[in-house]
């Protein structure tokens, strides 16, 4: 008995020794906190997924108000926008897109998920191409660091542009590694686990860096290269784009500018300018017209009225003196209401009122002359796309680069294409949604548009004629799309018809936005910039833009 009771205890004392030394007492880590290194990769990547979608709605919108596709309100540009408007869009880049793709790049080599590693380099290098356009000189290279450095420094957006390119090329490289386990639909948002398509896409974002890059860095061989490898954004099902839904249930899926406009507080102005672009400027409507605009009412106020001046005020002025002849101002007849440029009235009783988004392509509702108020119910119900890069954008640039840089392909044929490819995406969006009775564009009214556009360019008496064409048909064809049409503003200054600020001192154009207060705030090592005419690296225009 004396002996059990003796080994009991030495038992004992052996697992507490045992226990003591094979214990840390000096815990440093948190083990209730997650690290990078435990993420899930494919349920991260659909993160960094999700939060690209916000990113890229935000850069759209700035975008499209600066290039006349919608409001800029200002008046003038020094205020049309405070620091703190893009907060939100730092944020979605840096603490989403931008983190959750290094950490999947980091966990998914480890674990030889090369294919979600590859579609993570793309979304990170859209992210960045992106952010330099908007910005300029922004952080790169210590930032996301997790540990460290709370205050990165801005790295040159050429050299930012170059890490971006070579993310491109290894991401074609890593998609074709065997991988532990395939990209399947559940993780990809995009192609629904097609990598075929991914690696189009990143050609095709390679193309578009060099085509950014044109005044300050062209490299014909490269776009050649690409050109001649022919694995580029040219069928339609190949489009890069964010598909929305018609649930309204948390999350609610339906496309962002169908829920501003269509759920009763009328949603933002359209532009004047580019509705009039559609309208009148051809000898016969844009075939597109109806589809990217639904009027609500077909009228505009009686301006000798009380209630006509309140809704619409700019009946009651004169076009300011600074305004061509052909420039529009106020409106642009049968209806179609909208702003001017840099018109920073107040805030009329007019939602039920002003033109709004259409069938094409928020989801909306087709305009067969309705003129009723718009509702949750009408068109497609909001099961619209957001278009980041599509056939018809590919054919524009590819048009662009043959006029100048002489890369291989025919502009007036590329131009052809283009228009060809946009005006039958359009047509061909959500039929479904369009009325029984509807009178929708026929062949004829396409191939009218069409001659037109091709007659003008042939005809056109300089290749700074031809180009002004090509960059109008791309920016008609980009609506939705604010990124593409204010980088190709600033590289080109087309469309050259663009219509001026309401206000006739407005100040320097804004060749890019101010840094975001948050990051001034936050980052010592960031200034804020003296102003908007700060150009972005590949922006040597010298054509004066307003």
């Amino acid at each position: 008995m004396k002996n059990i009771k003796l080994n009991i205890i030495y038992l004992i004392s052996f697992l507490f020794i045992v226990s003591c030394d094979s214990t840390n007492l000096d815990l440093r880590d948190d083990p209730n906190g997650a690290a990078p290194s435990d993420a899930d990769v494919a349920l991260l990547l659909n993160g960094a997924m999700t939060n690209f979608i916000s990113f890229n709605q935000s850069a759209t919108d700035f975008g499209m108000q600066v290039s006349r596709m919608t409001q800029m309100s200002g008046p003038v540009y020094d205020n049309a926008y405070a620091p703190t408007s893009f907060n939100a869009l730092w944020s979605n880049a840096y603490a989403g897109v931008l983190a959750d793709t290094k950490t999947v790049i980091a966990n998914g080599t480890e674990a030889s998920l090369f294919q979600h590693v590859a579609v993570a380099k793309i979304l990170q290098s859209y992210t960045l191409t992106t952010l330099v356009d908007t910005f300029g000189d922004v952080p790169y290279s210590e930032t996301i660091l997790f540990t460290g450095n709370l205050n990165p420094k801005l790295d040159d957006g050429a050299d930012v542009y170059a890490a971006a390119l070579q993310l491109l090329t290894d991401a074609i490289i890593d998609i074709d590694k065997a991988s532990l386990k395939d990209l399947n639909s559940g993780d990809d948002i995009f192609y629904g686990g097609s990598t075929a398509k991914w690696t189009t896409l990143a050609k095709t974002l390679q193309l578009r860096i060099y085509n950014n890059m044109r005044l300050s860095n062209p490299n014909t061989a490269a776009i050649n290269a690409l050109i001649a490898d022919g694995d580029l954004i040219l069928n339609p099902s190949d489009a890069f784009e964010i598909k929305y839904g018609t649930s309204d249930n948390d999350p609610d899926q339906r496309h962002f500018k169908f829920t501003d406009s269509y759920l009763g507080s009328g949603g933002e102005y359209i532009a004047t300018y580019f509705m009039n672009l559609l309208k009148n400027i051809k000898s016969v409507e844009d075939p597109r017209l109806r589809y990217y605009i639904y009027r609500q009412t077909l009228d505009y106020p009686d301006p000798e009225t009380a209630e006509g001046l309140f809704t619409l005020p700019c009946l009651g002025e004169s076009k300011p003196n600074h305004f061509a002849f052909n420039d529009p101002f106020c409106n642009v007849g049968d209806g179609y209401w909208g702003r001017d440029h840099g018109d920073a009235a107040g805030g009329p009783p007019d939602t039920d009122k002003i033109s709004t988004w259409g069938l094409y392509p928020a989801g909306g509702k087709y305009d067969n002359s309705q003129g009723t108020p718009a509702a949750a119910s009408d068109g497609a119900k909001g099961a619209g796309i957001h278009p980041i890069w599509n056939a018809a954008s590919t054919k524009f640039l590819l048009a662009e680069s043959a006029l100048l840089l002489g890369t291989t392909g025919n502009a007036l044929t590329l131009l052809e294409e283009g228009i060809t490819a946009s005006i039958n995406k359009v047509t061909t969006f959500n039929v479904d949604a369009i009325p029984k009775d509807a009178t929708i564009p026929d062949a004829a009214d396409i191939t009218a548009y069409i001659d037109e556009v091709k007659s003008n360019y042939t005809t056109a008496a300089s290749n700074t004629d031809k180009l002004n064409i090509i960059i109008t048909e791309s920016f008609i064809s980009n609506w939705g799309n604010g990124v593409e049409v204010y980088n190709a503003y600033r590289r080109t200054s087309m469309p050259n018809n663009m219509q001026p600020v309401k206000s006739a001192t407005p100040g320097k154009f804004i060749r890019s936005f101010l840094y975001p207060g948050d990051l001034v705030n936050l980052n010592s090592n960031v200034n804020s910039k003296p102003d908007n005419d700060v150009r972005v690296f590949w922006d040597l225009n010298t054509d004066i833009i307003e």
